[in-house]
This record gives structure tokens, sequence and C-alpha cells, in this order.
């Protein structure tokens, strides 16, 4: 055999026939199909779209989480408040009792005692011992209390909504890849339909993508003829 000849290709579907070779850019067939462009608009709204449900949603769970912020704030304050006045000086004495003075066999209150001459309220033998009624529960302790059941509230519905709002991302991101790919694959069946019927008319039994091969002559190029067809041109 000799070296420098060019080799034949036989593609023959029985050994009386052969076929030729054609080759078509793809990529430039796919980016100029009229209907490539429609659906890239169509897929890029529907990106928009989705964009912006995941934004509201994004919204109100960040909303949730400044409010449970200025909660904790709050606490804060009211713990600082609580610790103060707790060492305040003006705060109800440590003693459930007070000595004002000692008369013989009974106790009087107060106002009475204090009432009497010195001499009668201090000479008696028996210590006048006045109880001092129970100290009320500091109403700060209170609202401490319900603040801290807001906020561990708070703290649970905030964990659900952002567990939500992963779940619902993740969702509309999944939803888009597929739709783009449905879209993907209409698209290009109805190419290489195309192909097939330009292949036919021009006699070539084998075409190929451009970007796999290294050489190719211009008239076996189907790329504008096959991008006429879908056109309808």
């Amino acid at each position: 055999a000799n070296p420098g000849k060019t080799i034949e290709l036989s593609l023959e579907e029985n050994r009386a026939e052969r076929g030729n070779i054609g080759y078509l850019d793809m990529q430039r067939v796919f980016k100029l199909y009229p209907e490539t462009i429609r659906a890239k608009e169509a897929f890029e709204e529907a990106v928009h779209q989705a964009g912006e449900q995941v934004n509201l949603r994004k919204a109100e769970f960040l909303r949730m989480r400044a409010d449970l912020t200025k909660l904790q704030a709050e606490r804060e304050v009211l713990s600082k408040s609580a610790v103060l006045a707790a060492q305040s000086p003006m705060g109800l004495p440590s003693s459930t009792h007070t000595v004002i003075g000692s008369l013989p066999g009974f106790s009087l209150p107060l106002s009475t005692a204090s009432a009497l001459p010195l001499s009668s309220a201090t000479s008696a033998a028996t210590p006048l011992i006045v109880p001092l009624p129970p100290a009320p529960p500091a109403p700060v302790s209170l609202e401490l209390r319900a603040l801290e059941e807001r906020i561990a509230q708070m703290t649970r519905d905030l964990g659900k909504k952002e567990a939500e709002f992963k779940d619902y991302q993740a969702s509309a991101e999944k939803n888009l890849l597929d739709l783009e790919n449905r879209k993907s694959e209409i698209i290009l069946g109805k190419i290489h339909k195309a192909v097939q019927e330009v292949a036919h008319k021009e006699g070539v039994s084998v075409v190929v993508d451009k970007g796999s091969i290294l050489y190719g002559h211009n008239a076996v190029d189907l790329t504008e003829k096959v991008l006429k067809y879908l056109k309808g041109t």
C-alpha cells in the first residue's frame, strides 16, 4: 500500500453503496436556534420569579432573627436592673421582724408604739417585736421570666423557619435545574431531527460535530443549512 494516498472511508449500509460525511457546528446551531432564544428568555423569567419568592422568605426569616436579637437585648437590660435592685440600699430589710421597744405582756403595732412616750416604749421588760409583711415578688423578676419564655419560643420558631427556608431554596434550585434540562432536551431533539432531514436531503450518511474533527471542507459543512431549516427559511 502507498502511504501517501488518502484513505477513502466507506460507509456502506451494504456492499453496493457508499456514503458521505458531513459536519455541524452544534454549539452555533443550538445558540442561534430561535426556540433556544425563546427558551432562554422564559428560563430567565422563571429564575427571576423564583428569586423573588426566595427573597421574600429570606426577608421573613431575617425579620424574625432581628426580633429575637431585640428580645435578647431587652433581657440583658432587665437582668441588670434586677441585679441593681437587689443591691440597692433602699430595698426591704433582710429580717422578717423588727424590734421597736418593749411593753409588758403584749405587742403594739408600729404606728401605735411610735406614738408612745419614749420612756413607755423603752422601759418595759418584754421586747416589742412587730412582724414585717412578706415581701411581694419583684415585678422585674416576673417580667424577666415572661421574656425568657418568649425568647425560648421565638428561638424554636426561628430554627423551624430557617430549616423551611433552606428546604425551599434547595427545592427552587432543583426545579430550575430540572426545567433547564427539560428545555434543553426538547431543543436538542428538534435539532437532531433537523440534522437528519438536511443530511438526507444533501446525501450525507454521517454527521459529526465540528469540534470533533481536525479538518473539514466547507462543502460538507451543514451548519447554515440546518439553521435555515430550523428557522423555516
